[in-house]
Formats: structure tokens, sequence, C-alpha cells
């Protein structure tokens, strides 16, 4: 029997890498992105992981699984798109990248390295 393949593209906005689309059957599964740091990536203010808006619209499914490996702690962080959606902030810190939605560390399935 023929087993499907995943494929891996890589996701770009404005030119610049931010991540990994698993694709399976020509839908997306998962999207990783690129590795962060505690230190450097989470919105203290509000406690969150957030993800450019384009991302969101052009790339993932509802269902499809949001990935953040924080490298600092070793955690990685799982969401849906729909878990942003419902839960997330809508916030706009530049006009190079766009709005951004940032979803609060306590609505992440999280696991250890």
């Amino acid at each position: 029997m023929f087993e499907s393949k995943t494929i891996k593209q890589v996701v770009q906005v404005n030119g610049r890498p931010v991540g990994t689309l698993l694709i399976k059957d020509g839908e997306p599964i998962e999207y990783q992105r690129k590795n962060v740091r505690l230190s450097k990536h989470l919105l203290r203010i509000k406690d969150a992981w957030g993800i450019q808006e384009e991302i969101l619209d052009k790339y993932l499914g509802d269902d499809t699984i949001i990935t953040i490996i924080e490298k600092e702690e070793g955690v990685v962080y799982q969401a849906t798109k729909e878990d942003f959606i419902e839960h997330g902030e809508w916030m706009n810190f530049s006009r190079r990248d766009g709005s951004q939605i940032f979803l609060a560390r306590q609505h992440f399935k999280t696991k250890f390295l």
C-alpha cells in the first residue's frame, strides 16, 4: 500500500525564514517556528509567544499544530491555529513584519526536550 509522504516547506516573511511547514496529503499538519530563546522572543508583558498574521492566513489550516521550540529552558510549546484565534491577542510592532498574534503560554501544551 502507498504511504503518504510528509513534505517540509520553509516559510518566509519579507524574505526571512521564520519556520517550517510540514505538509501531508496536501494539508498543513504542523508549523514549526524557528528555534527561539525565552529571553529574546517571549512577549514578557503578556507572557506570550507570537507568530505573524501572514503565516496564519496564508499557510495554516484550523487544526494545524503550531510548535515553538524554546532552547534556553528546553521546552516545546504546542497549540493550534484555532487556539491562537480564540485566545490570542493581535499586536503590530513594525511595518516590516506586519501584525502578529500572541498566545499566552498558559494556553499551550508543553513538554521538555
